[in-house]
């Protein structure tokens, strides 16, 4: 889990993990030689290329399984990863997931747990749960499920009981519940409005970014001994001050920066002194 922990706390960004003492500058003619991990990535094709070029720049890797339907299979995925991992353990690691089909039926705890161990078996050092948890997934009864729901409690317990982070994209930025003129990036002026299926403010009969954002604050507090990493900076890109309040309540918290940097940068051109110091 060491080297979970590790990889999780800077993501995308360049995390140096060398032990040797850092200059107090680097230039760009330093960029090889620095060690670096890049814990965001989707390898979902078998493609070498990407971990020699991630080896000729210095990269470790953290390639991250999602049940998302734009993806290949869960079960291809997994293959990916598995023989990517074999190839170079040392360099490309990865996290496994599971099927949110057929939730709340009998059994389904079961296979979910089932595709846990299969991916720990080969060398997995965290689960990820995906956003359709929240926004997507409906239970057998057609009840949209969240991820304080009861009934995930057997497959958290597996994770807890084998000291295994999990690894969570809860919600959207908040730019997703405004409109296309007051989102505060381009980058999501530019996503939602190719993705309108996951562009809230077309679909106010869908849970708000408040209530998603309590979901998974009252799962992280139920859970104090789970390693919880809150992907996409926790969907709390907005505010640094907000991400620091989550970090403050709960210490056995992280996140990732993947996909969010953007926002880093619109805060820093408003205060770059205090994001500079969060």
């Amino acid at each position: 889990m060491r080297a979970l922990r590790n990889l999780a706390l800077a993501t995308t960004a360049l995390l140096l993990v060398g032990a040797a003492p850092a200059p107090d500058v680097y230039g760009e003619a330093d960029f090889a030689r620095v060690r670096k991990l890049d814990a965001h990535v989707h390898a979902n094709v078998a493609d070498p290329a990407f971990v020699r070029l991630a080896a000729t720049d210095g990269f470790e890797l953290l390639s991250i399984n999602v049940d998302y339907p734009d993806f290949p299979p869960i079960a291809e995925q997994a293959r990916i990863a598995y023989a990517m991992h074999a190839a170079d353990p040392k360099r490309f690691h990865f996290a496994t997931t599971f099927s949110m089909d057929g939730f709340g039926a009998p059994g389904w705890a079961a296979r979910a747990e089932k595709q846990i161990d299969a991916g720990l078996a080969r060398g997995a050092v965290a689960v990820k749960v995906w956003k359709n948890i929240g926004m997507v997934a409906k239970d057998a009864a057609g009840k949209r499920v969240f991820l304080d729901d009861p009934r995930f409690d057997p497959v958290i317990a597996q994770l807890e009981a084998r000291r295994v982070p999990l690894i969570a994209h809860q919600g959207e930025p908040k730019n997703c519940w405004l409109p296309l003129d007051q989102m505060t990036t381009d980058n999501d002026r530019s996503y939602f409005s190719e993705h309108p299926e996951y562009y809230m403010y077309r679909h106010p009969e869908e849970p708000s970014y408040e209530q998603l954002m309590a979901v998974r604050d009252r799962f992280v507090a139920r859970h104090p001994r789970l390693a919880f990493d809150g992907a996409h900076m926790a969907s709390l890109e907005w505010s640094v001050d907000e991400l620091a309040r989550f970090l403050d309540r709960f210490p056995h918290a992280m996140v990732d920066l993947a996909a969010r940097m953007s926002q880093v940068q619109a805060q820093s051109n408003a205060d770059h002194a205090k994001v500079r110091a969060f």
